[in-house]
């Protein structure tokens, strides 16, 4: 027979989704209908009709209908939905008909209370894929929550499956006492561990004064420090590179010069006594310029003037005598050198570094199995997170810009109507206000649609990598293309000059193609053709840029072309939705990015991550899923039972049910409800079937724990300071987990960010060879010496001629090269790694709320309670 009575069925058009009185008529001659509420799925409702012989997805006939019942006082709208699919019994007189409560826009719906979703500690970008990130069911991971679809609004809400939104209390004469069944499903899981990892590069760069300015060197080889000291732009190798150097002499050794005088005189009195000078020639040498370090006279000659106007000559004959007297000698000199000399260099490092956290959390629930299996009992969940040294974009999607205003070039990444969890690249192509209802994007680029006034065109589907790569030179673009331009090394142009103004006349210095300079106007420039530039040339050619980009944005070509010319960086603009033009390319910014590590490109210099804030933010997430299989595996006991069709049509899988029944162990059970079905037969009996799930927790309480003072005294300094022991902090927005907060100690090499001069310079020593002058002098005067000599054979010539040989040996420069003078500088290398950490952390036991005591008894049989017999 069909229903008899106070039930209502329509069919009705897609719209048609306000509940009203034209609605309350029987389309159908229906023998039984039963809607099914089942927790995580769509509402369902089965019907039997009468076989109509018409199809059922005709054109001509209507697919959603309206479901309703008459409760005495009121018709209430019980189910709203969609027919499933033709019939199978298509050749019987009664057939069965699925309708589905299935919104058309389910997944925008959905998607909507997903972004809400997105919050810590239940959401965490970094250990979700770049392209699940707006996944709903993955952002609901998390949480302890299912999808839940109301029967007759269609409200898509996010449902917690341990707490609802409202209890509905069942006493002993509320249910029946033979439809009750209670059923123990998998066993709760005791504990999960949790292996999660994450990887970055430690960055940084900087300037570090080795020197300390100009320090000075005393020595006898200046021309071989000052050749010898690093040029700028150097590679020092171990991650360091030359930025600026100097050396250069103080004390003018270079450029003292041996400098001859002379000087005469005549003694012009006209009466003269034996003994008197006539006359004195003398002519000498020396440096001229300079400091002279040491001396020695080399040789030396000396006569005696003779004046004998009488003398005579061997054969009797006057010869007069005039002999003026005679000394001659040569000096040796070796020159002082004064070097002054600085040198700062600039770090690079990029340090490779990995950290693992390990927990276990246990839950805190009663006993249900004598012997589990260990797979019954744990179970491990293993996690890689993005490396968060580099940026994670946070991208607008359609919700950013419901009602505001929209300007002509903005781009946004709604969802995909086609892929769940997926973006569209929607750019506006009319400027206006956009609407408040989600509109239809599309995934195919070019289709334009309207949002209010505002028309926006898709560029296609697209998910921006957070790896975006750099700015390229010279390629062809295609539009949707997304780099994230990074800042190259610049140099003061002032400092690379600076070396060729302690020459004369000043020189030039080479500069080469591609080096970045800032000018003393804090303006920038390339070097596009290489070369020298000085006071006297320059022919190195240098191009302006307008800026340098940060390395923090990113930006999405919305016109394709090729790109700008080798060095030439485009000026990106920075701003949001703002355009670039870079060749025949449009850049348009899309946002910048947080880096989890801390920081900026190239200048990440955390050495930890779990130990920091963010860090911890990304372990409580971690913490958030193991919660989350816990409490879910922890509704482990179910209870069946039945109520009357009016009880039940109040019933959702958003509310609890509290049961009261003495055969219930302590007489009473908790728990979530499940499922209800709501059903009437075709012999008129009308019930509902409720399922509850019951956590079969122990009901304990997690209290947060300050801790003691580890650091100095409590109160000595600010909490920023003080470190402490012992701690326990409960999960943010949860009352039943809590951990030990990891702290970090260094396993590395120590450095720290920004480097100091100390943190890097391990040696720092001059090294003074021995003064060599004296030996050196006293060779070069030997060897004078028996230049002067006269050999009286053969053998006393190649006598000599072996001697001097002997005594070249030791002359200056090779004694200076057999006892060196020179600066050692050894430096830490910051180009180290890779470093690996692992984080084990202390979790308190996850409290589970008691939904049914197990271990209690029964409470025995209450007298007058409903029985179906």
């Amino acid at each position: 027979m069909p229903i008899s009575g106070p039930f209502y069925f329509a069919w009705v058009e897609p719209d048609e989704t306000s509940f009203d009185v034209s609605h309350h008529r029987m389309d159908e001659y229906i023998f039984s209908a039963k809607r099914t509420l089942a927790e995580g799925e769509k509402p369902l409702l089965e019907i039997e009709i009468q076989n109509p012989h018409v199809g059922i997805l005709a054109p001509s006939r209507k697919y959603w209908a309206w479901f309703a019942w008459d409760n005495g006082d009121e018709i209430v709208p019980l189910f709203f939905g969609r027919v499933v699919g033709s019939p199978v019994e298509i050749f019987e007189e009664v057939i069965r008909l699925q309708i589905i409560a299935d919104p058309a826009d389910y997944k925008q719906r959905v998607q909507l209370v997903a972004e809400t979703l997105k919050v810590p500690p239940f959401y965490d970008p970094v250990f979700i894929d770049v392209s699940q990130r707006d996944d709903p069911n993955t952002i609901l991971e998390g949480h302890a929550k299912v999808w839940d679809v109301d029967p007759v609004t269609h409200a898509v809400t996010a449902n917690d499956i341990i707490v609802g939104d409202s209890n509905e209390d069942f006493t002993a004469d509320d249910h029946f006492y033979d439809g009750m069944q209670m059923s123990i499903g998998q066993p709760p899981a005791t504990a999960i561990l949790m292996d999660a990892s994450v990887s970055w590069t430690q960055t940084a760069h900087g300037l570090v004064d080795i020197t300390r300015g100009y320090r000075h060197y005393n020595c006898l080889n200046g021309d071989g420090i000052i050749s010898e000291w690093p040029k700028p732009m150097t590679d020092l190798g171990g991650g360091y590179k030359v930025y600026f150097a100097d050396a250069f002499d103080t004390a003018g050794a270079a450029d003292a010069e041996m400098v001859s005088m002379s000087s005469s005189w005549q003694n012009k009195e006209k009466k003269h006594r034996t003994g008197d000078s006539l006359s004195l020639n003398v002519s000498w040498s020396s440096p001229m310029g300079g400091k002279v370090w040491a001396q020695q006279i080399l040789t030396y000659e000396s006569q005696s003037g003779v004046l004998d106007p009488f003398a005579k000559d061997s054969d009797g004959d006057p010869a007069p005598l005039n002999i003026p007297p005679r000394y001659t000698e040569s000096t040796g000199y070796v020159m002082a050198w004064n070097v002054a000399a600085a040198m700062t260099v600039y770090y690079e490092a990029a340090r490779p570094r990995t950290e693992r956290v390990v927990f276990r959390v246990a839950a805190d629930t009663q006993a249900v199995l004598t012997a589990a299996e260990l797979s019954q009992e744990s179970e491990v969940m293993t996690r890689s997170g993005a490396d968060v040294g580099v940026p994670i974009v946070s991208l607008l999607n359609w919700s950013s810009v419901a009602g505001t205003a929209v300007a002509l070039g903005q781009i946004i990444f709604p969802d995909n109507p086609s892929i769940p969890g997926g973006k569209s690249v929607q750019r506006c192509s009319t400027a206006g206000t956009a609407g408040t209802v989600h509109p239809d994007f599309s995934d195919v680029a070019g289709v334009t649609t309207n949002d209010g006034s505002v028309v926006w065109s898709s560029m296609g589907a697209a998910t921006p990598s957070d790896n975006a790569v750099n700015w390229t030179a010279t390629a062809y673009v295609n539009a949707g293309t997304v780099i994230r331009p990074e800042r190259p090394f610049v140099v003061q142009l002032n400092t690379l000059l600076l070396p060729g103004t302690h020459t004369f006349p000043q020189s030039g210095v080479t500069i080469a193609e591609g080096t970045y300079v800032q000018y003393a106007d804090g303006s920038y420039a390339v070097c596009t053709l290489a070369g020298e530039i000085g006071p006297q040339i320059s022919t190195a050619v240098f191009t302006p840029l307008a800026s340098l980009p940060s390395g923090r944005s990113y930006f999405m070509a919305t016109t394709a072309g090729q790109s700008g010319a080798q060095y030439l960086i485009p000026p990106f603009n920075e701003t949001l939705h703002a355009s670039t033009a870079d060749n025949t390319v449009i850049w348009t910014c899309i946002g910048a990015g947080e880096i989890p590590a801390g920081g900026y490109p190239g200048e990440v210099h955390a050495a930890t991550y779990f130990a920091t804030d963010r860090g911890r933010s990304s372990l409580e997430y971690l913490s958030c899923l193991v919660r989350a299989k816990l409490l879910y595996r922890a509704r482990c006991i179910e209870i069946t039972f039945d109520c009357d069709y009016a009880r039940g049509t109040a019933l959702t899988t958003r509310k609890t049910a509290t049961l009261h029944d003495p055969r219930i162990a302590g007489g009473v059970a908790l728990g979530k409800i499940k499922g209800a079905e709501l059903s009437v037969s075709d012999t008129g009996v009308a019930g509902c079937r409720v399922t509850i799930a019951c956590c079969a927790g122990k009901g304990n309480a997690v209290d947060e724990v300050a801790g003691d003072p580890a650091y100095v005294d409590a109160g000595y300094v600010a909490d920023g300071y003080q470190q402490h022991d012992n701690v326990t902090i409960v999960l943010p927005d949860t009352t039943d987990l809590g951990y030990a907060p990891p702290l970090y100690v260094a396993s590395d090499d120590g450095l720290t960010f920004p480097l100091q001069r100390q943190d890097i310079v391990l040696v720092d020593q001059f090294h003074i060879g021995a003064d060599v002058s004296g030996a050196a002098l006293g060779s070069m005067a030997k060897a004078a010496q028996l230049g002067q000599q006269t050999p009286g054979s053969q053998q006393d010539a190649y006598q000599i001629q072996r001697e001097m040989k002997m005594l070249a040996a030791n002359s200056l420069s090779k004694l200076l090269q057999a006892n060196p003078t020179w600066q050692e500088f050894q430096l830490k290398p910051v180009s180290a790694g890779p470093f690996n950490k692992v984080y084990n952390v202390k979790f308190t036991d996850l409290t589970v709320p008691m939904g049914i005591d197990l271990q209690a008894g029964a409470v025995g049989l209450l007298q007058g309670q409903n029985r179906v017999e």
